[in-house]
Protein backbone atom coordinates (compact mmCIF):
# COMPACT_ATOMS: atom_id res chain seq x y z
CA UNK A 1 0.00 0.00 0.00
CA UNK A 2 1.47 3.34 -1.03
CA UNK A 3 1.43 6.16 1.46
CA UNK A 4 0.73 9.72 0.35
CA UNK A 5 3.79 11.97 -0.06
CA UNK A 6 5.00 13.59 3.17
CA UNK A 7 6.68 16.90 3.81
CA UNK A 8 10.27 16.84 5.04
CA UNK A 9 9.31 18.59 8.29
CA UNK A 10 6.68 15.90 8.96
CA UNK A 11 9.22 13.12 8.41
CA UNK A 12 11.63 14.85 10.79
CA UNK A 13 8.84 15.21 13.38
CA UNK A 14 7.97 11.51 13.06
CA UNK A 15 11.65 10.57 13.32
CA UNK A 16 12.07 12.49 16.55
CA UNK A 17 8.78 11.28 18.01
CA UNK A 18 9.40 7.59 17.33
CA UNK A 19 6.66 6.97 14.78
CA UNK A 20 9.44 6.20 12.31
CA UNK A 21 12.19 3.87 13.43
CA UNK A 22 14.94 1.73 11.94
CA UNK A 23 15.09 -2.04 12.36
CA UNK A 24 18.11 -3.38 14.20
CA UNK A 25 19.58 -4.80 10.98
CA UNK A 26 20.17 -1.27 9.63
CA UNK A 27 23.67 0.17 9.89
CA UNK A 28 24.37 3.37 11.79
CA UNK A 29 24.75 6.82 10.29
CA UNK A 30 27.86 6.94 8.08
CA UNK A 31 27.40 9.99 5.89
CA UNK A 32 30.13 12.60 5.73
CA UNK A 33 29.32 16.30 6.13
CA UNK A 34 29.91 16.63 2.36
CA UNK A 35 27.10 14.13 1.61
CA UNK A 36 24.76 16.01 3.97
CA UNK A 37 25.63 19.26 2.23
CA UNK A 38 25.01 17.67 -1.19
CA UNK A 39 21.60 16.40 -0.06
CA UNK A 40 20.56 19.88 1.04
CA UNK A 41 21.89 21.35 -2.21
CA UNK A 42 19.87 18.79 -4.22
CA UNK A 43 16.72 19.61 -2.26
CA UNK A 44 17.30 23.34 -2.77
CA UNK A 45 17.69 22.81 -6.53
CA UNK A 46 14.63 20.52 -6.59
CA UNK A 47 16.71 17.59 -7.84
CA UNK A 48 15.54 14.02 -7.18
CA UNK A 49 16.94 12.72 -3.90
CA UNK A 50 15.54 9.21 -3.82
CA UNK A 51 12.67 7.59 -2.02
CA UNK A 52 12.22 6.71 1.61
CA UNK A 53 10.92 3.17 1.79
CA UNK A 54 8.77 2.47 4.87
CA UNK A 55 7.57 -0.92 6.09
CA UNK A 56 4.51 -1.46 8.27
CA UNK A 57 4.79 -4.54 10.49
CA UNK A 58 2.62 -4.46 13.62
CA UNK A 59 4.25 -7.69 14.85
CA UNK A 60 7.82 -6.32 14.64
CA UNK A 61 8.87 -4.44 17.79
CA UNK A 62 11.73 -2.14 18.65
CA UNK A 63 14.28 -3.64 21.04
CA UNK A 64 14.66 -0.13 22.55
CA UNK A 65 11.13 -0.06 23.99
CA UNK A 66 9.51 -2.19 26.67
CA UNK A 67 7.00 -4.68 25.28
CA UNK A 68 3.46 -3.49 25.85
CA UNK A 69 4.37 0.21 25.69
CA UNK A 70 5.01 0.34 21.96
CA UNK A 71 2.93 2.27 19.49
CA UNK A 72 2.65 1.21 15.86
CA UNK A 73 5.73 2.19 13.88
CA UNK A 74 6.73 2.54 10.29
CA UNK A 75 10.15 0.98 9.77
CA UNK A 76 12.64 2.78 7.53
CA UNK A 77 13.97 0.17 5.12
CA UNK A 78 15.60 2.59 2.69
CA UNK A 79 16.44 6.27 3.19
CA UNK A 80 17.73 6.13 6.76
CA UNK A 81 20.93 8.03 5.90
CA UNK A 82 18.96 10.80 4.18
CA UNK A 83 16.42 11.04 6.97
CA UNK A 84 19.08 11.10 9.68
CA UNK A 85 20.90 13.83 7.72
CA UNK A 86 17.69 15.88 7.55
CA UNK A 87 17.19 15.48 11.31
CA UNK A 88 20.75 16.71 11.79
CA UNK A 89 20.13 19.76 9.58
CA UNK A 90 16.95 20.56 11.52
CA UNK A 91 18.76 20.02 14.84
CA UNK A 92 16.32 17.29 15.92
CA UNK A 93 17.70 14.00 17.32
CA UNK A 94 15.92 11.01 15.75
CA UNK A 95 14.38 8.39 18.00
CA UNK A 96 16.75 5.68 16.76
CA UNK A 97 19.94 7.61 17.56
CA UNK A 98 21.47 5.73 20.50
CA UNK A 99 23.97 8.20 21.97
CA UNK A 100 23.13 11.78 22.93
CA UNK A 101 26.80 12.71 23.34
CA UNK A 102 27.67 11.65 19.81
CA UNK A 103 24.56 13.39 18.49
CA UNK A 104 25.57 16.62 20.23
CA UNK A 105 29.00 16.36 18.62
CA UNK A 106 27.38 16.12 15.16
CA UNK A 107 24.90 18.87 16.05
CA UNK A 108 27.69 21.23 17.17
CA UNK A 109 29.37 20.81 13.77
CA UNK A 110 26.10 21.90 12.16
CA UNK A 111 26.24 25.24 13.95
Amino acid sequence: MALPPKKICDLVDQSEGGTLDIPEFQRGFVWSSEKVKNLIDSLHRDYPTGLILLWSRPDYFSPRTAIGTQEPKLWIIDGQQRLTALCLVFGRKPYWWPDSGKWNNFDNKRL
